[in-house]
Protein backbone atom coordinates (compact mmCIF):
# COMPACT_ATOMS: atom_id res chain seq x y z
CA UNK A 1 0.00 0.00 0.00
CA UNK A 2 1.46 3.56 -1.08
CA UNK A 3 1.77 6.28 1.42
CA UNK A 4 -0.14 9.01 1.07
CA UNK A 5 2.67 11.47 1.20
CA UNK A 6 3.81 9.56 -1.82
CA UNK A 7 0.75 10.09 -4.22
CA UNK A 8 0.94 13.49 -6.23
CA UNK A 9 -1.63 16.17 -6.32
CA UNK A 10 -2.12 18.81 -7.88
CA UNK A 11 -3.82 22.17 -7.14
CA UNK A 12 -4.64 25.42 -9.04
CA UNK A 13 -2.38 28.22 -7.60
CA UNK A 14 -4.66 31.15 -8.60
CA UNK A 15 -7.92 29.26 -6.48
CA UNK A 16 -5.68 28.71 -3.99
CA UNK A 17 -4.09 32.33 -3.94
CA UNK A 18 -7.47 33.97 -4.49
CA UNK A 19 -8.67 31.69 -1.04
CA UNK A 20 -6.26 32.50 0.94
CA UNK A 21 -6.98 36.32 0.01
CA UNK A 22 -10.24 35.41 0.74
CA UNK A 23 -9.52 34.24 4.11
CA UNK A 24 -7.36 37.04 5.00
CA UNK A 25 -8.99 39.86 4.03
CA UNK A 26 -13.04 38.50 5.34
CA UNK A 27 -12.54 36.32 7.94
CA UNK A 28 -13.08 37.29 11.34
CA UNK A 29 -13.02 35.07 14.81
CA UNK A 30 -15.34 36.57 15.72
CA UNK A 31 -17.76 34.27 13.27
CA UNK A 32 -16.59 31.52 15.26
CA UNK A 33 -18.21 32.60 18.07
CA UNK A 34 -21.96 33.25 16.28
CA UNK A 35 -21.77 29.66 14.96
CA UNK A 36 -21.31 28.22 18.60
CA UNK A 37 -23.74 30.51 19.47
CA UNK A 38 -26.22 29.04 16.81
CA UNK A 39 -25.06 25.42 17.61
CA UNK A 40 -25.99 25.65 21.07
CA UNK A 41 -30.09 24.94 21.36
CA UNK A 42 -31.34 26.86 24.59
CA UNK A 43 -29.33 29.90 23.23
CA UNK A 44 -30.25 29.88 19.68
CA UNK A 45 -33.79 29.44 21.04
CA UNK A 46 -33.31 32.89 23.15
CA UNK A 47 -32.33 34.90 20.02
CA UNK A 48 -35.66 33.24 18.17
CA UNK A 49 -37.54 34.50 21.61
CA UNK A 50 -36.24 37.66 22.02
CA UNK A 51 -36.71 38.35 17.94
CA UNK A 52 -40.09 38.43 18.23
CA UNK A 53 -40.68 39.22 22.11
CA UNK A 54 -39.12 42.80 22.63
CA UNK A 55 -37.68 41.76 26.00
CA UNK A 56 -38.00 39.19 28.72
CA UNK A 57 -36.08 39.10 32.19
CA UNK A 58 -35.07 35.65 33.12
CA UNK A 59 -37.47 34.27 34.34
CA UNK A 60 -39.67 34.33 31.60
CA UNK A 61 -36.89 32.54 29.34
CA UNK A 62 -36.95 29.84 32.18
CA UNK A 63 -40.58 29.34 31.48
CA UNK A 64 -40.97 29.50 27.81
CA UNK A 65 -37.52 27.17 27.89
CA UNK A 66 -38.34 24.95 30.80
CA UNK A 67 -35.15 25.13 32.54
CA UNK A 68 -33.87 26.51 35.28
CA UNK A 69 -33.71 30.19 36.36
CA UNK A 70 -29.95 29.55 36.83
CA UNK A 71 -29.81 27.85 33.92
CA UNK A 72 -31.56 30.83 31.62
CA UNK A 73 -29.19 33.28 33.77
CA UNK A 74 -26.22 31.66 32.17
CA UNK A 75 -27.45 31.42 29.06
CA UNK A 76 -28.52 34.93 28.85
CA UNK A 77 -25.23 36.31 30.98
CA UNK A 78 -23.09 34.64 28.50
CA UNK A 79 -25.30 36.20 25.27
CA UNK A 80 -24.91 39.56 27.28
CA UNK A 81 -20.93 39.21 27.65
CA UNK A 82 -20.49 38.20 23.81
CA UNK A 83 -22.86 41.51 23.00
CA UNK A 84 -25.99 39.75 21.55
CA UNK A 85 -28.05 41.21 23.99
CA UNK A 86 -28.73 44.45 25.62
CA UNK A 87 -29.58 44.67 29.79
CA UNK A 88 -32.28 47.02 30.91
CA UNK A 89 -32.87 47.27 34.58
CA UNK A 90 -36.20 48.42 36.03
CA UNK A 91 -36.40 47.95 39.60
CA UNK A 92 -34.97 44.36 40.62
CA UNK A 93 -35.43 43.42 37.72
CA UNK A 94 -33.40 42.44 34.53
CA UNK A 95 -34.64 42.74 30.89
CA UNK A 96 -32.88 41.19 27.95
CA UNK A 97 -32.90 42.50 24.68
CA UNK A 98 -31.30 41.90 21.41
CA UNK A 99 -28.95 44.18 20.62
CA UNK A 100 -28.93 43.94 16.75
CA UNK A 101 -31.57 41.70 14.99
CA UNK A 102 -28.35 40.58 12.47
CA UNK A 103 -28.00 37.34 14.28
CA UNK A 104 -32.04 36.76 14.20
CA UNK A 105 -31.77 37.19 10.75
CA UNK A 106 -29.53 34.36 10.42
CA UNK A 107 -31.62 32.14 11.89
CA UNK A 108 -34.78 32.93 10.27
CA UNK A 109 -32.57 32.98 6.65
CA UNK A 110 -31.20 29.33 7.67
CA UNK A 111 -35.05 28.20 9.05
CA UNK A 112 -36.22 29.46 5.63
CA UNK A 113 -33.41 27.39 3.26
CA UNK A 114 -33.99 24.22 5.22
CA UNK A 115 -37.92 25.10 5.34
CA UNK A 116 -38.06 24.83 1.08
CA UNK A 117 -35.51 22.56 0.71
CA UNK A 118 -38.40 19.89 2.94
CA UNK A 119 -41.38 21.14 0.94
CA UNK A 120 -39.27 20.71 -2.49
CA UNK A 121 -38.02 17.38 -1.51
CA UNK A 122 -41.83 15.91 -0.81
CA UNK A 123 -42.96 17.18 -3.86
Amino acid sequence: MKDMHDIPYCYDEDTVLTGKQLISKNWSPDLNKVFKILADDNKAKIILILSKIQACCVCDISNILDISIANASHHLRHLYKLQILTQTKEGKMIFYALKSHHISQILTHHYTLLHTDTCEVQN
